[in-house]
């Protein structure tokens, strides 16, 4: 561990990226969070109401946007979008109170489109969904020409009833959670992708482009110059952008927000590298393992809780853990094995925590936590500036859905801090050798940790039982189609 003298803590290959300090009043009733996920909005009702909508129509006329690109992410984390073209102003404002109207099919396939059964199916085949716009997610995007986007919440067409199978549902109702107990999540995520040509191969030789090398960046300029160009203009604070291992990899740090907004970032992030890639002909892929090795990519999750004083995490005297923290580990490391279905969505990635042997050194096999120590499950750091101690999650592969990584982690840390659960010791050495007998292992059997999710009656109930049925039916389906490929090859 180094000190980089700008009082921001960084490790050997993945700079810190919770450095950005908290607004103004740092207390929960001076922070911006989401409106109440469990209220229908329309019209002046629709999130910040006809001041957004007023700022939507003006940047659409000034800027002249003729595409509004109306998205969500499905079970898988894939985002699925409709163009819409803007023919009038008053058209527009209409579409925007009213919502979008989708097929559920998106929930009801996986990333390649094939169908999977279950229970979502067959209630949901024959209806539609309405998309509302979260209007405070407008973005103009600027590496396409004279387009937006915007993020929505899913309703049924009664447009009252959420689609509590929507993954940025689920999020915001556990914020809603964690703001009844006086808390705000600040959190932030480190994404890990491929960058290839434009076929897939790679750019650099194996062992060139290792671990912050230059070579790659060096490669890829005009790339890396067009996400740190691109996207502030999309709302999305970008600390780092360096190279990681395997060869051919990239890791971007965000800087950390309050509430929804950091899942919203990290979406808008990973759509912003495979698109921009696609621009500049690369192809970025999030993909968790894609050689099948253990040996791959994931999305970590970095977050700490707030409240009216500031982060509740360290006592700012001593520098020590709270209570508080103590117990939102301890729930977060009673829960890992459920929490691993939806961090770790697919097979080659749950694979990841043990399956290969030895395991990999920095990914975590057993559920500890520790202080700077990269080999444990939930790692303790201190960014050295504003911002304090803070947690990170270092469960998430790369083609998690952020939003699952938010919602999983404020479940069971609630959890741990409603229920006062005990810290176990902390592990200081090696993770997978230096631990103490009959530490629990992390599931890297998918069935496992399907069966681990199933049986958490907490998690399980926090969740919701019609969404936790679909990610069961969609990770069983994920299996079926490993087997498949695996007796192929």
């Amino acid at each position: 561990m180094a000190y980089d003298h700008s009082g921001v803590f960084s490790s050997d290959f993945q700079t810190d990226c919770y450095t950005m300090s908290p607004p103004k009043g740092t207390g929960s009733s001076n922070i911006a969070l989401p409106a109440d996920p469990t209220v229908p909005r329309n019209g002046e009702d629709n999130v910040h109401g006809s001041e957004a909508l007023a700022r939507i129509l003006n940047d659409v006329k000034q800027r002249g946007i003729k595409v509004l690109r109306v998205e969500f992410t499905d079970v898988n984390g894939i985002t699925r979008c409709k163009m819409v073209a803007i023919h009038s102003l008053e058209e527009l404002t209409s579409n925007l109170t009213r919502g979008f109207l989708f097929c559920p099919t998106y929930f009801m396939k996986d990333p390649a489109g094939k169908s999977f059964e279950s229970d979502f199916k067959r209630k949901y085949w024959y209806t539609d969904f309405n998309a509302l716009p979260a209007l405070d997610t407008f973005r103009v995007i600027p590496w396409l020409e004279d387009t937006a986007t915007v993020t929505t919440t899913l309703y049924h067409l009664n447009m009252t009833d959420l689609v509590v199978e929507q993954p940025r549902n689920v999020a915001e109702q556990q914020l809603r959670r964690l703001e009844s107990l006086g808390f705000s999540l600040f959190s932030a995520y480190e994404l890990e992708f491929h960058l290839g040509d434009a076929k897939g191969r790679e750019l650099v030789a194996d062992g060139i482009g290792y671990s912050c090398s230059t070579v790659l960046l060096i490669t890829v300029k005009d790339y890396i110059k067009q996400l740190f160009d691109c996207l502030p203009q999309v709302g999305v604070l970008v600390n780092t952008i360096h190279s990681e291992a395997p060869a051919g990899s990239l890791e971007v740090t965000t800087e950390p927000a309050f509430g929804i907004k950091a899942a919203d970032d990290a979406v808008m992030l990973r759509n912003a590298c495979k698109e921009i890639a696609i621009c500049n002909g690369y192809t970025a892929q999030f993909l968790a393992s894609p050689k099948w090795d253990g040996d791959g990519y994931t999305l970590h999750f970095n977050n700490s809780l707030w409240d009216k004083t500031g982060n509740v995490m360290s006592n700012k005297t001593t520098g020590d853990l709270t209570d508080t923290a103590k117990h939102w580990i301890a729930g977060l490391l009673a829960h890992a094995r459920a929490l691993t279905p939806l961090m770790a969505p697919t097979v080659n990635g749950i694979k990841m925590f043990g399956a290969y042997q030895p395991p990999h050194s920095t990914e975590p096999s057993f559920i500890t936590w520790g202080r700077h120590n990269r080999s444990v499950t939930f790692r303790v750091k201190n960014s050295g500036g504003p911002t304090g101690s803070y947690l990170e999650n270092r469960l998430g592969r790369s083609d998690a859905d952020p939003y699952l990584l938010l919602a999983g982690t404020i479940a069971a840390g609630l959890d741990g801090i409603i229920n006062k659960l005990t810290l176990p010791p902390e592990c200081t050495g090696d993770a997978h050798k230096d631990i103490p007998p009959k530490t629990p292992k992390i599931p890297c059997d998918m069935e496992e940790g399907v069966t681990a999710l199933v049986e958490d009656k907490v998690l399980c109930e926090a969740l919701g039982k019609d969404f936790v049925d679909l990610i069961v039916a969609a990770r069983r389906h994920e299996i079926e189609l490993y087997n498949t490929k695996k007796t192929d090859i």
